[in-house]
């Protein structure tokens, strides 16, 4: 992967562009309140408890190095407090959100994933990102906003930001005239869902994962809302029928339909991979979710849920998708395999302050609330 110094001076320039365009300030290592001085706060979220000394980890420290977070989270706590936290990523060490925090825009941050040392900004003054993601060495999000008026304008579609203690200021991906619906990356692609003309006609593409990059767009994809990817695989919910299409990354040409029927009573709103089951997996905005194989011979997905309430977002481990229902106050624990797999579900945590984004790691699951608090729960499949 090219690093961000590693950027050609057509890259540069395009950068310059974009970084004025979206009135990027860099990596501001703004000063928050230490997450270890925050109330484990037991009266909204059950009693917490946490397994190991969280004092005793190192402190990654203000874009210090990186450090294995071992910590598990036995009942539900506050890992932090933020302002309006949305999306949300995980990696080996820290949490990144997206904060609609009315900076002029968004802002993109991170903390320790155990809750301790300080808030970290990367970047504000974002518009309207709606998805973040991280690999070992960057954090991307996407960002949106109608592009200037005129022939050929563009504006970015995704960012990115280095993970390193030295890291520079954020950069653009990919610029075209389109603005971002959702966001996903592959080992070496920055995968976008961004709007079509009309809206209703949304396009798919990609572009690779370095600065200055040309954004590939092909296919227009009928009122769909979400997509997930493999490196050689794209998935997309579209809307038009409710059915789930495959297509080939890079290239983005259309293999097959995985799902036409039995793909759900409503359009997908999130999807993610199960990739040691080689299955596909989406929930509906009503709240059923769905698997079906990467390759699939049926063309028909299998319910493994029902959820009683309208879904939002969603996160797997190697044993369950977790699933947040943003009205209800809940994140449930659907099993994929086993017995229960396609027959029960459980609440993970209740009575919680309208959950909207989902991460998980081997030993929790992380959501965020409408209060602005990131909390944290032992993962289930971690007992």
């Amino acid at each position: 992967m090219l690093s961000l110094a590693a950027a050609t001076a057509t890259g540069a320039m395009t950068l310059a562009a974009c970084g004025s365009l979206l009135g990027l300030d860099g990596i501001d290592y703004e000063g928050a309140p230490d997450a270890s001085s925050i109330a484990r706060d037991a009266s909204a979220s059950g009693d917490a408890s946490v397994s190991g000394d969280a004092s005793s980890i190192g402190d990654a420290g203000e874009g210090g190095a990186l450090h294995d977070v071992s910590v598990r989270f036995d009942a539900p706590t506050v890992i932090t407090q933020a302002t309006a936290p949305q999306a949300i990523a995980v990696d080996d060490s820290r949490l990144y959100w997206i904060d609609q925090d009315g900076t002029n825009g968004a802002s993109v941050r991170s903390i320790a994933k155990d809750g301790t040392g300080t808030v970290t900004t990367i970047a504000t003054a974002q518009p309207s990102p709606a998805d973040i993601a991280v690999d070992d060495d960057n954090v991307y999000w996407s960002v949106s906003q109608p592009p200037p008026t005129g022939d050929g304008a563009t504006s970015c579609l995704a960012m990115m930001a280095s993970k390193a203690a030295d890291a520079g200021p954020p950069a653009c991906v990919t610029m075209a005239a389109y603005a971002t619906a959702r966001m996903t990356i592959t080992e070496s692609e920055v995968v976008l869902l961004v709007a079509g003309a009309p809206a209703s006609d949304p396009f798919i593409g990609y572009a690779p994962k370095f600065t200055g990059s040309t954004f590939e767009s092909v296919q227009t994809m009928g009122a769909a809302q979400a997509i997930a990817a493999t490196n050689t695989k794209m998935y997309v919910g579209n809307g038009n029928g409710n059915h789930i299409d495959a297509l080939s990354l890079p290239g983005l040409v259309f293999e097959t339909n995985l799902c036409l029927t039995n793909c759900g009573n409503a359009p997908s709103v999130d999807m993610t991979i199960d990739t040691n089951a080689e299955n596909v997996l989406w929930v509906t905005s009503t709240g059923q979710v769905f698997s079906a194989p990467i390759v699939s011979s049926t063309s028909s997905g299998t319910l493994l849920a029902a959820l009683p309430n309208p879904a939002l977002r969603m996160a797997r481990d190697g044993a369950y998708v977790y699933v947040t229902a943003q009205a209800a106050g809940v994140v449930y624990a659907v099993p994929l395999f086993g017995a229960d797999a396609g027959a029960s579900f459980s609440a993970l945590v209740s009575g919680q302050p309208a959950p909207y984004g989902v991460a998980v790691d081997a030993n929790n699951v992380y959501w965020t609330n409408g209060d602005g608090s990131i909390r944290a729960v032992g993962a289930p499949a971690a007992l």
